[in-house]
Parts: structure tokens; sequence; C-alpha cells
């Protein structure tokens, strides 16, 4: 399989007619053989989609030009490329909140923090009269952070009014600096703060991968790897895969759902790096930072279940192998039978197996 760009991006702006955004960029990405999830709301648009990089250019276009907008989408979106695109359909939903913070009527785009560019940050965060605030959840925040950021201690973004509330401590006259991963909760937590009184705040353009990205290593404040909500699970300093410090969020509070995805993640990492002894890199995994390790076959099962749904997955987006010659990935293929499940990828022409 070809490598296919995915690209992440978001914009705060007010939109009014979101059902008729919603209908116009479903069709125009499905046309465009795209897949992925994009989040539609009154305060902006958050997504991520993967395809052809020109394909997903000209969807920035669109939004551009239907929005009004007077930037380029692109600038300020995170780019990558990948074998194994991550979503089997395209959807573009209508939520409250593109990024949920349980305050419907905030609007960061009419009342923003300050936007303050990777190269400036180190000075920022140096000036000892400087309040700095992770936004992210505890178990991000347990592998890595930069030096004397305050911990909120939240399970999900969600938690952060309420540990706004409780900040006391900091006197709403001097500068507060706000980080997360990729920027759009920490510029939407700056709105908040603007809204609860303090008057100098910032947040860091991109956040810490933008940060990383662009700052040499040996300027580099980071400490520690950086969750990231891909197959990589964590990065370093310089981008690559982090080492197998994740376990730590398996015990520390991954959403239901997540400690099993968070497992095969780490598997996938595990075969990457240690070919020949990655099933026992796994077993030091699970025994070293579950609270409760999880039995050997249940960490077997969980493995072969994802293993099987890409396995599907990529019977559904590949042209058919020899050696894959079942009638269930024909009917995935050619999208005869049951194929709603899975989405047929770049082309309309439907073969019958008749």
């Amino acid at each position: 399989m070809q490598n296919v760009s995915i690209s992440s991006f978001y914009h705060f702006i007010e939109i009014q007619n979101v059902e008729d955004i919603r209908d116009a960029l479903l069709d125009f990405c499905v046309n465009s053989n795209l897949l992925g999830t994009i989040l539609v709301s009154n305060e902006g648009f958050n997504g991520t989609i993967t395809g052809e990089k020109l394909d997903i250019l000209r969807v920035f276009s669109f939004l551009e030009d239907r929005l009004e907008l007077n930037l380029s989408i692109s600038n300020k979106a995170r780019w990558n490329v990948t074998k194994s695109p991550p979503f089997r359909r395209m959807r573009v939903k209508i939520k409250k909140e593109i990024v949920a913070l349980g305050r419907e009527d905030l609007r960061p785009f009419s009342k923003a923090g300050k936007s303050i560019e990777p190269k400036d940050w180190n000075e920022l965060i140096k000036n000892p009269e400087v309040t700095i605030i992770d936004t992210r959840n505890k178990y991000e925040i347990d592998i890595g952070s930069f030096p004397n950021a305050i911990n909120p201690g939240t399970d999900s973004f969600r938690e952060f009014p309420s540990f706004v509330d409780e900040l006391n401590e900091i006197d709403k006259k001097k500068p507060v600096a706000m980080f997360c991963t990729g920027g759009i909760r920490c510029e939407k937590a700056a709105a908040y703060m603007l809204e609860m009184g303090y008057e100098d705040v910032s947040q860091l353009n991109g956040g810490i991968l933008n940060y990383l990205e662009n700052i040499e290593t040996e300027e580099n404040l980071w400490e520690g790897e950086c969750f990231v909500f891909d197959d990589r699970v964590a990065v370093d300093i310089e981008l690559k895969d982090g080492p197998p410090c994740l376990s730590t969020l398996m015990s520390q509070g991954i959403p239901p759902g997540g400690r099993d995805n968070t497992l095969y993640q780490y598997a996938v990492y595990a075969k990457k790096k240690w070919p020949e002894e990655w099933q026992t890199k796994i077993e030091e995994f699970n025994h070293k930072y579950m609270e409760t390790p999880l039995p050997a076959q249940q960490v077997v099962k969980t493995i072969r279940q994802h293993e099987k749904k890409d396995y599907q997955y990529q019977c559904a987006v590949e042209p058919l192998k020899s050696h894959c010659n079942k009638t269930a990935c024909k009917k995935r293929k050619y999208g005869v039978g049951n194929s709603k499940k899975v989405p047929i990828l770049g082309s309309s022409n439907r073969k019958s197996l008749k």
C-alpha cells in the first residue's frame, strides 16, 4: 500500500449554518475519496482526515472559501504520512463544541489569548513571574511536560473549569502561559481563563508538537515524552517514537475502551522496536505498570482482535492479493453485501462477484 497523507486541523470561528456546512463538507470529502472525522459546531471545526495530499488541500480551500477565512488552514494543520489509514469511513459530525470543555456559551473566536510562537516560548516560561499551566490530562502529563508547569490533575478536559475555580493562589493580573499537545485545548482554555478575569493569558501556538518540530534539541526545554493520539503512542524530544513508558497511562486513567487500544498500540511499537523479543517486552509492560496486570491470555486475545481488525481493513483498501481470496474480503473490496461496515475507497466502479 502506498503512503497516504494524514492531516489534523482546527479553527475557532463562528458558524451559523452548521447543518449546511456539514452536508456540503461531507459531500466534498466523500467525492474526494477522503476518510476521517470532522467536527463542526457554532464555535468552529476540528478534524483529522487522510487521503491524497492534494485532495486534503482542496478541502481546506473549500472551507476557506465557504467560511470566508482570511487564513491558510494548511499552514496551521499538522501533517503526517501513514500506510494504514486509521479511519474506515468519512464522517462530518455536528457537535455542541469542537473540543469539549462543557461550556457551550464560550466563544474562543471572540476572546482569545495571545498566541506565542515556539521560538518565543522559552523566554516566556523562563520568566519567574509567569504561571505555566499544562492543560492536558494527568495521564498525558505523567510521561512529560515543561519544567515548573502546573498539573491540573484532570481526567478529562471537561474538568478544567473546576481546576480554575480552585486556583486561588494565582494573581489574576500576573501572566499565565498555557500549552497542550496540538494547540486546541490550550486555546480554548485560554479563552476560559480570560472570561474568569485573568488579564494576561497566552497559549503555545500549535502546541507541544509544533514546539518540538521547530526548536533545536540543545535549546529544547521539554522534559520526557509527549503522548500523541495515533499509533506512535508517544514521541520524544526529536519526535521519534518514545520509549515504552506509556504503560503508566494504562494504570492511571486511560478512558474506558482505551486500555486495550493502548496495549495494542504498544504491541505495534514493540514489534517494530524489538522484532525478536517483542512478546517479552509486552509482558514487562503489562506487569511493570498495570495496577492489576491483565492475564496473559487476555493480552494475547486483545492483540489478536486488533490485528484482525487491521487485517480486515487492509483487505478493504488494498487490491486483492492472491493469498487473500476470502469471500468476506471480496465483499469488502468490491462493495458486495454488507458494505456499510467498511467503506469502499478510490473508485466508484463496484464489480459484481456473480
